[in-house]
């Protein structure tokens, strides 16, 4: 592609992202016309989860998780608006892309894959694949500046959002603020975590079921040995296939952030790995695993 074409191929992006801003917009104007009635939303739950832990100070309501959803899926939080958070986290791939590793605006790959976002309120240990965060607050602030992601700046993008037709009203109705330049990059944050909260799994898998009381859903024999090798339950009848080490009950996760090395007597070593530990420190050993055919 020519660099005529690329120029006007980046105009026409300019121009269509920016059809919905006005720059003569007063950031000072008063929105107290604009109704404020928050309305409550049921804190997501399954049977055989913890309860979820909402931040006293970002409640779900109807109006925040639509903000939230209107976020996540609109390319305006990108440096040259055309990627969102949704373009790495699909609905239909459990809210991830299914690949090694996720590209940017700028078509470079990223260091990981994008982690799926289901069940991620009920996560307690922290988020990204290092657990540097402890808060989806905190989370959806870091994308927008990562330089291999949306590689953009929050202050232009809340200039974005400010100057925008529609953001400004829901802004109101999602937290109640009395004029435009009231919106920061904390509120998206808060708009965007409580969209988080609600991708919540079925809990109508068999396993779901079968766990559930009542439910009337029962494991097949078969299902039910896997079951014990897989949790170890059988006490000492079956072997133990080691796989809730790793992926343990509820969340099918641990709460441990964990970093697989090659090592030639021992074919996967799992070390344990804290945040600011670097990579050449001597790290614990937790357990070994040996490769089997």
């Amino acid at each position: 592609m020519g660099p005529i074409r690329i120029i006007g191929l980046f105009s026409m992006l300019v121009m269509i992202a920016g059809c919905d801003y006005d720059p003569s917009l007063d950031t000072k104007e008063d929105l107290l016309l604009i109704p404020y009635q928050p309305v409550s939303l049921a804190t997501p739950s399954l049977p055989t989860y913890p309860a979820m832990e909402i931040p006293s100070d970002n409640p779900l309501t109807q109006a925040g998780v639509a903000l939230g959803r209107k976020l996540f899926y609109d390319p305006i939080l990108s440096g040259d608006s055309t990627q969102s958070c949704s373009s790495c986290h699909h609905l239909n791939q459990s809210f991830t892309d299914g690949l090694a590793t996720s590209k940017g605006i700028d078509g470079l790959s990223g260091r990981r894959s994008a982690m799926s976002l289901i069940d991620a309120g009920f996560q307690r240990a922290g988020l990204f694949w290092d657990g540097r965060v402890s808060t989806l607050e905190a989370q959806a602030l870091l994308p927008v500046e990562d330089v291999l992601e949306m590689h953009f700046n929050w202050p232009d993008a809340i200039q974005r959002l400010q100057r925008h037709k529609d953001y400004p009203t829901d802004f109101r109705k999602a937290f109640g603020i009395t004029t435009i330049d009231s919106i920061t990059k904390y509120l998206a944050a808060r708009a965007i975590s409580q969209f988080e909260r609600t991708m919540v799994s079925s809990g109508k898998s068999k396993y779901d079921l079968a766990l559930t009381p009542g439910s009337g859903v029962f494991f097949t024999e078969s299902e039910l040995r896997g079951f014990d090798m897989y949790f170890d339950k059988s006490g000492g009848r079956l072997p133990d296939a080691e796989c809730f080490h790793c992926h343990n009950a509820p969340l099918m996760a641990s709460t441990d952030f964990l970093i697989t090395v090659y090592n030639k007597s021992v074919h996967w070593m799992i070390l344990k790995i804290r945040e600011g530990v670097p990579f050449q420190a001597q790290l614990p050993k937790m357990v070994c695993l040996e490769l089997r055919p």
